[in-house]
Formats: C-alpha cells, structure tokens, sequence
C-alpha cells in the first residue's frame, strides 16, 4: 500500500506495485486503484469491529484509540476521521504486534441495572457465552460479580485464557422455531405474532390475544410482548403491553413522556430499554434521572439513529 510513498521508498513503492499487478489485472484496474481498494476495504473491517467493541462495552466519553503495530501509522488516522474518535500513537508502537495480545486472558465486563440479585445468573450465562466465542477455556473461566443494592447496579467482570482447542459455538434456534417460542411464551397462535424488530442480539415479538364474545359483544384484544436472544432463551415477557419506537439521541426525552404518565394499574407495571446487546430494566430507577444515566451508560458508542425500544406492561405471572 505504499504505492505513494516519497522518492526515499522507490524500492518498496516498486515491491508493493509488482505485488498489486496481479490482482490488478484481474480486476482490470490500475494497481494505485486497487490499493486504495483494499485500504478501503481494511479501515472498513476495522471501523467495524472497533464500533462492536464499543457496543459492548460502552463508555462515556469513548475512550480514545490507541494504535500498535507496523501498520498503526497508516490506519490510525483513517478510522480516527471515520470513527470521530480520537486517537493516540505511542513511542515505538509499530515495534508492537499481536504475539502479546495471543499471550493475554480473554475478558469481557457486562454492566447493567438488575430488577433482582437472582438475575445476575443470566449475566453469568451471557459472559461465559461471549468468552466461549471468542476461544476461552471453559476450565479456565473466572467470574467477579459486584452488586450494588441501593442502585439495583451489577457489574460482572468474565476471565479466561485462550484455548488450544476452541469449542465450536453452540448452534442456533432457526428464526421458525423462535417464533413459535415467542407465541407459546405469550400463549397466542403463531398467526397472531408478529416480529417488531431485531437487534444485534434479540429479536422483539408482539402478540395478540384472540377477542373473546361477552354476551354477543366483542372484548378488546390486549397486546403482548416476548423478547427472545439468537440461541431461543427467553429474557422478557409481558402483558398488556406497549411497545415505543425512538432513537439513541431521542431517548432521553422519550423517557420522560413515560415518567410522565401516570400508571393507574393496581399492579406494578414494568418498563424496559431494548437496543443493540442490551436489554435494561428501568422499573427499579428511583427517578428519570436515574434512569436516564442508565440509558446514557448502555447506549453510549451508539450512533444517534440507533433504534431503540421502550417496553412497558405488566409481568406475566
């Protein structure tokens, strides 16, 4: 890719461009074209895997990226442009490979509110999942929970080392066969059921009772909502639910409109935050507040036209 390096670098302007010329004339291109090809190919597949890190595990401000290795020069500045972010090339990166990095434990942290202290199970499912994925040893997986009981706030820290001999990812429920899940969960014919959306890592169904006659009068049908992972585990299941639209730069006043209303059911009704890998439980904030800088901590390093899905109606008991 340095087919426009300075006069200094003629040597290796002319390996690069022997080495183009072959796939250049398959392509039928120049081989300055074809470079720019696959730097522009390269700085998309990293952009793209720096944007799911940051899904993951968000933080706000995001954090600055940082570049190593032989190439850092080159792609640092590009998906800083891309991305927004900013960046920083240490002293003496590119002398930095991977060989430390293949050496380092596998970690993933997952921070979100909790309605109870049993769920921190499903946390602990959803870390070990992540670590299996990405090629730990499953003897070697260390969990750290920490629970705060007054903000209802979990943080549970995965650790594992790499393995020589990965596990293959534990096979998927087809989209058929979630959704006759998700109708047997909320108990409504699978006719009834319909796919509101799908996230990066849940898919959201809306389901409706069939009407019921009262002598010769026609009862309402009430909603219903079941929000189910890739793998076919269930997370959510409500009744009488309502199901509202935004957007990562809209949530904030979205939220208020909910806290705003008042809820006249005897029974406690819930409210949840679904979007990208996240699904919250807002129900235990003690205020909008408090319910916004959980939002704000799930959803930042998302753009501002994310979609994102606010979930209120009564548990299914």
């Amino acid at each position: 890719m340095g087919l426009s390096g300075s006069d200094e670098m003629g040597e290796r302007r002319a390996a690069a461009r022997k080495a183009f010329e072959s796939l250049a004339a398959r392509l039928a291109l120049a081989p300055e074209d074809v470079a720019e090809l696959v730097l522009e190919r390269a700085t998309q597949a990293l952009a793209n895997a720096v944007q799911k890190a940051l899904h993951r595990h968000p933080q706000f401000p995001p954090p600055p990226l940082i570049g190593t290795g032989a190439s850092a020069p080159l792609f640092l500045p590009l998906l800083s442009q891309r991305l927004g972010l900013p960046s920083l090339l240490l002293e003496h990166g590119e002398f930095m490979g991977a060989f430390g990095a293949a050496l380092a434990d596998l970690q993933e942290t997952i921070e979100r509110p909790l309605a109870r202290p049993e769920e921190v199970e499903r946390l602990r499912r959803e870390a070990e999942h992540a670590l299996l994925a990405y090629g730990a040893e499953r003897s070697s997986l260390v969990m750290d929970v920490q629970w705060d009981p007054q903000t209802s706030w979990a943080r549970l820290t995965a650790r594992g080392r790499v393995s020589p001999y990965p596990e293959p990812p534990s096979p998927r429920v087809t989209p058929d066969q979630r959704w006759a899940l998700a109708a047997r969960l909320m108990d409504v014919p699978e006719d009834r059921v319909e796919l509101v959306a799908e996230t990066e890592g849940f898919e959201l169904y809306r389901g409706r009772a069939a009407a019921r006659r009262f002598f010769k009068r026609r009862a309402p049908s009430t909603a219903k909502a079941c929000v189910c992972d890739k793998e076919g585990n269930v997370a959510l299941a409500l009744e009488e639910a309502t199901i509202l639209t935004t957007t990562v730069e809209e949530t904030a006043v979205t939220l208020a409109r909910f806290f705003e209303r008042e809820r006249t059911s005897v029974r406690s009704m819930r409210l949840y935050l679904l979007a990208a890998m996240h699904l919250l439980d807002l129900s235990r904030a003690a205020s909008l507040e408090q319910a916004r800088r959980w939002a704000e901590r799930a959803l930042c390093g998302l753009s501002r036209a994310e979609p994102v899905f606010l979930i209120e109606g009564h548990c299914r008991t």
